[in-house]
């Protein structure tokens, strides 16, 4: 699926996501590319395409967006698309399912990662602090599963909602603990 994401404040503005990003400034009626290629290029097997995607631009600060990709890519930039920082170097060799930027400050995000394609279950979402200088594993207690989406609660600075391939979970620690969100949903993959 072909990530397109709106600018939170900024409406008109909209990126879209191929191997390069691109940004609309006038509600999609025209596109340019702010990014050179983001991805290693399409891999060897039909598990990774060179493609981005997942599009997180920040609510605080209109310059600072963060892509992922299939292939183990996570990117930022701090200028609108001027400069970008490759900031997965500590990160897992993963699929990239979601980039989440915190609604009050640009430098605080988080990724999540499928490790399918590796024949891995693990769970894997981390956190940064410093525009992915450093990266914190905040996988807790979770049970081994991937990881699909991540919302962070826009009233609860320490909670964070997670969409795994076994159900919804939930924390209120920056996971340090997990557990269930809500009761009798189903242990079905969510997105």
């Amino acid at each position: 699926n072909t990530p397109v994401a709106m600018d939170p404040v900024y409406h008109n503005i909209l990126y879209y996501g191929s191997n390069k990003l691109y940004k609309s400034d006038d509600g999609g009626d025209t596109w340019s590319p702010i990014s050179g290629d983001l991805t290693n290029g399409p891999g060897p097997s039909n598990m990774t395409f060179g493609t981005i995607t997942t599009i997180a631009a920040a609510r605080t600060d209109s310059q600072v967006v963060y892509v992922g990709t299939d292939d183990a890519n996570v990117w930022v930039t701090t200028d609108g698309g001027g400069n970008w920082q490759n900031i997965s170097a500590s990160l897992p060799n993963l699929w990239v399912t979601r980039v989440a930027v915190d609604p009050d400050t640009a430098a605080v995000a988080y990724v999540t990662f499928s490790g399918y394609q590796a024949g891995t279950y693990a769970a894997h979402i981390y956190r940064t602090v410093d525009f992915g200088v450093n990266w914190t594993d905040i996988h807790g207690n979770l049970s081994d599963a991937p990881i699909n989406d991540v919302v962070i609660d826009p009233h609860a600075d320490s909670t964070l909602y997670i969409a795994t391939d076994f159900g919804v979970y939930y924390t209120t620690d920056l996971g340090q603990t997990w557990g269930p969100f809500g009761t009798g949903i189903p242990i079905v993959p969510v997105h």
